[in-house]
């Protein structure tokens, strides 16, 4: 079969260079023996699926927890070695993941806002109460993240009422 005049080639799954990063559902459907056809496109070997399995978004959004979760976890390791440029790249790469999927980070995954940074409380970040609030300092970019501690002041007021 030829397109434009040249020949299509059929490739193995393994014989393509790119396999993974950057789409989640191309990582999903990926398997042994997928076959590529190579178009030319814009005067350049282009190589596309065969076929395509379906992908649901629930199995997307799966895969991309499981690889957010590794992200952070290893974004929080390599912050206390003290590696801090690789775990702000990590948590960058996982809150990128978070938005292209309409994932939520995970939970307790302590993070900078404005600059990725993960937060460890004594090494690259204040912690302090004040005025009901918890206030977090970034002491990378010197941004502030203020969240109410309800919890204990609910706990505080019904021990009041019980008295």
């Amino acid at each position: 079969m030829t397109v434009g005049g040249r020949k299509d080639r059929s490739l193995p799954c393994t014989a393509w260079p790119f396999i993974g990063g950057r789409s989640l559902r191309a990582a999903a459907w990926m398997g042994s023996g997928q076959t590529y056809l190579t178009r030319w496109h814009y005067g350049t070997p282009k190589e596309i699926p065969v076929s395509r399995k379906k992908v649901t978004n629930g199995q997307v959004r799966g895969i991309a927890r499981k690889r957010m979760a590794i992200l952070v976890r290893m974004s929080e390791e390599e912050a206390l070695r003290g590696n801090l440029e690789r775990a702000k790249r990590y948590m960058g790469l996982a809150r990128r993941i978070s938005v292209r999927t309409k994932v939520p980070m995970p939970e307790g995954a302590l993070y900078c806002r404005r600059c990725s940074a993960p937060l460890v409380p004594g090494l690259n970040c204040r912690v302090r109460l004040r005025n009901h609030r918890i206030g977090t300092h970034c002491l990378e970019c010197g941004s502030v993240r203020r969240r109410p501690y309800l919890r204990e002041t609910k706990e505080r007021r019904t021990c009041r009422e019980e008295r």
